[in-house]
């Protein structure tokens, strides 16, 4: 074989490599990647779920779609399940950038159908107009469910109820909640207080303002009584003893009254025994109620008159009174 041929044929053979390299290539161009045929299943899936008004599957469907192979149509359609699941803020955020168009005919037809649900969603978009009164203008924060807006602007919101908050620098928050209604257009004031400044303390009087009345005294003396308290107390101590020997008293004398009706004359059963005791126990109680309320009062009637005015010097220790109980014997003891 001369070198004439040898040529001939390494051409023919690159020739027929390289075009099967293009073939191949052309081959894979046509036919779509894993990527690719994935999201078509996910939009397919997607797009029946919003025909049947399943707003969520269809929203999780298309995103995952959109992840996949990006495109206009894909967002027009995640925009209408937006809608259906009456999340109108965040839909016509979507489909307004999608109304800036593009130059490719897909971007140009999801354009015009962008625009088609924009006009649908405004009829159906609620509004809130505010007005903060008290700051100066523009010194107001406003947040509504926690995002900031712009109070000078009308604002758009989702169907349902919010909670608007408003606050400036020296002023008391104002938080308030809305029920929008779709379609509607709210309108709310909101004023806010001004903080309470605390009131500087007054300047002492000079000494000599004073001097035109050198008779008269810089200072009134104290003609006030001392506290009832204690006086109070020891009627309180009073009265309970007072109840004490009543109730006691009247069950003493029931008790005496069964036991006589048992006896003859002073000549008594055993079986009253029992109930003989207990009458006396019970008079002795009711005894010592007596002898207690009454030195209760009588404490309470002294401390009442003697207490020192305001001027006086406190004592040593508080006053009080106490009823003791003893072997057959009853009283109280105090100190004043």
């Amino acid at each position: 074989m001369g070198m004439k041929t040898a040529r001939i044929v390494a051409t023919a053979v690159a020739l027929t490599i390289f075009g099967s390299g293009i073939a191949e290539a052309q081959h894979q161009k046509s036919q779509p990647s894993s990527d690719t045929k994935a999201a078509q299943t996910l939009a397919a899936k997607g797009r029946a779920a919003l025909r049947a008004k399943r707003y969520d599957d269809a929203e999780q469907l298309l995103r995952s779609a959109q992840e996949l192979a990006p495109s206009p149509e894909l967002q027009v359609d995640i925009g209408r399940a937006l809608i259906g699941l009456k999340r109108y803020v965040e839909a016509r955020t979507l489909l307004s950038d999608l109304t800036q168009g593009g130059k490719s005919p897909a971007e140009k037809r999801a354009a015009a159908a962008a625009k088609v649900q924009l006009k649908l969603l405004e009829k159906r978009l609620p509004t809130l107009k505010l007005a903060v009164v008290g700051p100066s203008a523009g010194a107001a924060h406003v947040s509504i469910d926690g995002q900031d807006v712009d109070p000078s602007q009308e604002i758009p919101l989702d169907p349902g109820e919010h909670v608007v908050t408003a606050d400036a620098t020296g002023f008391y928050r104002v938080v308030r909640k809305v029920n929008a209604t779709e379609g509607g257009h709210l309108s709310e004031e909101m004023t806010l207080a001004p903080e309470k400044v605390a009131t500087p303390a007054k300047e002492p009087v000079p000494q000599f303002a004073a001097a035109a009345h050198p008779d008269e005294p810089k200072e009134k003396p104290d003609s006030g009584r001392g506290s009832v308290v204690p006086a109070v107390a020891a009627f309180g101590i009073g009265a309970a003893g007072i109840g004490v020997g009543i109730g006691f008293g009247l069950m003493a004398s029931s008790d005496a009254d069964r036991v006589k009706a048992q006896c003859d004359g002073n000549i008594c059963p055993k079986s009253v025994e029992n109930g003989l005791s207990s009458a006396k126990t019970k008079g002795t109680v009711s005894t010592i109620g007596f002898v207690a309320g009454g030195a209760g009062l009588a404490a309470g009637v002294v401390l009442l008159i003697a207490r020192p005015g305001k001027g006086a010097a406190p004592p040593e220790r508080d006053a009080f009174v106490s009823p003791w109980i003893g072997a057959g014997m009853a009283g109280a003891r105090g100190a004043f």
